[in-house]
C-alpha cells in the first residue's frame, strides 16, 4: 500500500515539481479504477481459470509498476498522464488480487 505522506515531499520537489492536483490525481486514478471495476472484475474472474488469472494479474501489476518507475526516471513529455493510466491498472490488479483471495477461500476452504 502506498503512503502518500512519504511520497509527497520527493514528488513535489525537484525534479518532478508536481502540484497538488497532479499529486492527488496519482491516488485518485487508482481508487477510481477500483470503484468502477470492482464488480465486473469479480464476474470475469469467475469465468476464467484461476491459474491463468493469477498469472495475468501479477504480470499486469508488475509491468505497470515497472513502467511507472521508468517513466518517473526518464520523464518524457506528457509522462504524468501515462502514469495516471498505469496507476489505474495497478489499482485494478490490486482489487483483483483481493477478489481472487475471496474466490480461493470460497472454493477451497472447508
Amino acid at each position: 500500500m502506498d503512503m502518500p505522506q512519504a511520497l509527497e515531499l520527493p514528488l513535489r520537489g525537484e525534479p518532478y515539481n508536481l502540484n497538488s492536483i497532479e499529486f492527488n490525481t496519482l491516488y485518485f486514478a487508482m481508487f477510481l479504477a477500483i470503484l468502477i471495476t470492482g464488480l465486473p472484475l469479480g464476474v470475469l474472474l469467475d469465468k476464467f481459470p484461476l491459474q491463468k488469472t493469477v498469472i495475468a494479474i501479477a504480470l499486469s501489476s508488475f509491468i505497470a509498476e515497472l513502467s511507472i518507475a521508468v517513466l518517473f526516471d526518464y520523464r518524457p513529455e506528457g509522462y504524468i498522464y501515462i502514469v495516471y493510466a498505469l496507476r489505474a491498472i495497478t489499482g485494478i490488479a490490486g482489487q483483483s488480487a483481493f477478489t481472487m483471495q475471496g474466490l480461493i477461500m470460497g472454493r477451497y476452504a472447508a
